[in-house]
């Protein structure tokens, strides 16, 4: 899901806070899974021996222009936008093996749909990779999302409210991790060849700053995954070896290998201040889930473009499509869930799905329930950003997961790592040396990363403490922004998904709101506490027949939305129970039946004029 236009825009459109949930499922399926290739992968090498050619032997150090640390999504966009601007030697290091296939290869992305997770490309990431230059090896790949069907809590079978996009200048494009990176290989191999060496298998152990613009990494192979990029040649060794360069970029995600190692250098750095000092902060789970994939196939009459989701009270269900047509669905559950995640076999797992989600049941094969059932859960990443600062000396950058992790509710996660990527190629553009490059985009991309993070980690809180920084904010955006859109803008989940705007501006604007409607409640607050008293002078006066004199007759008036907002609230927290999906359901329901009023009034003319029968 991604919010579009300008605010004006949005002021037009009739609050499609439904549509907000499709981020989750995005997010969701975007969330990373246990590495696993399909049988008719190319071979693999897995002797840990194994090594490229170009690197030399034991103790032998290679000069190198770049480096970057991490051969995912992020650093192979890295490698691509340095080798448009001319640059050389680019080399890649990727501890895990290559994607099991080129991208084209439709038998081996659509062999096991569950072992490919997918990634929601929306107006961030799609942007973001048109400025890198590598959205046109991408797009042929994907599958498009135009719209979305929900089925509430409690709602039947055939209860699913489906809505369509028609407004929005990027639709959510899908595609397969794996079958990302593989694009970005391939267009690699096609363009940058002669610029850009890519090695699996490679662990970085260590790294080094002998001095302010220059970089050591020591490195080895993987004990688990060892394999040559296809094309070049490998030979067996047992060495551990260096690479030197001008810049290293790091984008190796979550395991903080780079960002570890600055911090640790930060520390014996005595003469920074405190408040200069690289850390990495690192959030508490206060809203721990788990999840599993489940695949399956719609029947005819099911739309192939759209998200299927469901809610239950102890699980959330989304499902999007892969390119080869096929669905795989997230089943997001607690993780004292042993129901769920202690099914036997496909018999139980049946039973289970009949139960909870009767609508998509019918449409999962036994063997799928089978693998479901023996398939252990997966945890989400945690939240974690780097600071104050994304870059180190003069020759260190980090970017994407390396410099802000967030949970996959929203579709934020790679979406913001191409804009980080996109952002440090206009950031060399702009500048005339490596190091001034990377001080520009630390200070540009900097609260960038600490404010997605802080923000995301609000809207993952639970119980109380949740629901007043999330919910409440949600029912609140949705009642003001309606009420005044010209003054209040949409909520923030919806500014977040916006393209043309930085998350620092989300963030001011959302306390700006904040700011105004807290000023409207003590308003309105004083004006109910005046009525109050007026009231009860009144029947005081009344019974002691004593002439009081009353504050104001009119604030009695003026405090009635006070007391229609106390009860709409309640209410809708009675509905909802804390859960954003009935949050927005709960408000795009009460807009759905306003809208079909509306409309039964508008026809009612011209049923009169028809008659009857033509009616």
């Amino acid at each position: 899901s991604r919010a579009t236009g300008s605010l004006e825009e949005h002021s037009r459109m009739a609050a499609p806070l439904l549509a907000l949930l499709q981020p989750l499922a995005l997010g969701l399926l975007s969330a990373p899974l246990p590495l696993r290739h399909a049988a008719t992968a190319r071979p693999q090498r897995t002797a840990r021996t194994y090594m490229i050619e170009q690197v030399a032997t034991t103790g032998t150090q290679t000069e190198g222009e770049i480096v970057v640390v991490g051969g995912g999504p992020a650093g192979l966009a890295t490698a691509i936008a340095l080798a448009q601007r001319g640059m050389k030697r680019i080399t890649v290091l990727e501890r895990l093996a290559p994607p099991p296939a080129r991208p084209e290869e439709v038998g081996v992305w659509g062999a096991d749909v569950a072992r490919y997770y997918l990634i929601g490309l929306g107006g961030r990431g799609q942007k973001a990779l048109k400025e890198i230059g590598a959205w046109d090896s991408v797009e042929p790949f994907c599958s498009t999302v135009v719209g979305r069907k929900d089925w509430a809590p409690g709602a039947p079978v055939d209860g699913g409210v489906e809505r369509i996009f028609t407004d929005r200048p990027y639709l959510t494009r899908v595609i397969q991790r794996e079958r990302l990176v593989a694009c970005l290989l391939e267009k690699v191999r096609t363009d940058y060849a002669g610029s850009i060496n890519v090695m699996h298998g490679v662990e970085v152990d260590s790294v080094s700053w002998p001095t302010e613009d220059k970089v050591v990494l020591s490195c080895s192979m993987c004990d688990d995954v060892c394999a040559a990029e296809e094309g070049a040649h490998a030979r067996a060794t047992d060495a551990a070896f260096e690479l030197s360069a001008s810049l290293m970029v790091a984008a190796d995600g979550a395991r903080r290998t780079i960002a570890d190692a600055i911090a640790k250098e930060d520390e014996t750095r005595r003469w920074l201040p405190p408040w200069s000092r690289f850390r990495v902060r690192r959030y508490a789970d206060t809203s721990v889930r788990v999840y599993k994939t489940v695949p399956f196939k719609l029947p005819p009459g099911w739309r192939g473009d759209i998200n299927y989701s469901a809610r239950t009270k102890t699980v959330n269900f989304d499902a999007l499509p892969t390119p080869e047509g096929d669905y795989c669905g997230v089943l997001l559950i607690k993780p004292d869930d042993t129901e769920t995640q202690s099914l036997p076999d496909a018999k139980a797992a049946r039973e289970y799905f009949d139960e909870i989600l009767p609508q998509f049941s019918p449409l999962i094969s036994d063997d799928d329930l089978a693998a479901v059932a023996a398939k252990p859960s997966s945890r989400l990443p945690l939240f974690r950003y780097v600071g104050p600062r994304l870059h180190h000396r003069g020759a260190t950058v980090l970017l994407g997961d390396a410099a802000h992790t967030v949970k996959p509710y929203f579709g934020l996660g790679v979406n913001s790592a191409f804009e980080d990527v996109a952002a440090f190629k206009t950031a060399l553009d702009e500048t005339s040396s490596v190091k001034d490059a990377v001080r520009l985009f630390s200070k540009r991309r900097a609260a960038e990363a600490r404010i997605i993070v802080q923000m995301s980690r609000s809207f993952d809180r639970g119980g109380l403490l949740g629901f007043v920084s999330f919910i409440l904010p949600l029912i609140l955006d949705g009642i003001f922004h309606k009420a005044l859109p010209s003054v209040f803008a949409p909520n923030t989940l919806a500014m977040m998904q916006r393209e043309d705007l930085r998350f620092v501006d989300v963030r001011w604007r959302k306390r700006r709101d904040r700011a105004l409607q807290v000023a409207i409640f003590t308003a309105f607050a004083a004006t109910f506490v005046m009525a109050v008293t007026t009231a009860v002078r009144a029947v005081v006066g009344a019974v002691l027949a004593r002439n009081l004199t009353p504050i104001s007759p009119i604030s009695g008036l003026l405090a009635a939305p006070v007391a229609i907002f106390g009860a709409r609230w309640l209410s809708q927290r009675r509905q909802v129970q804390g859960d954003v999906a009935d949050v927005l359901a709960a408000q795009q329901k009460q807009m759905h039946e306003m809208e079909a009023k509306a409309d039964n009034a508008a026809k009612e003319p011209e049923l009169q004029q028809t008659g009857p029968a033509t009616a």
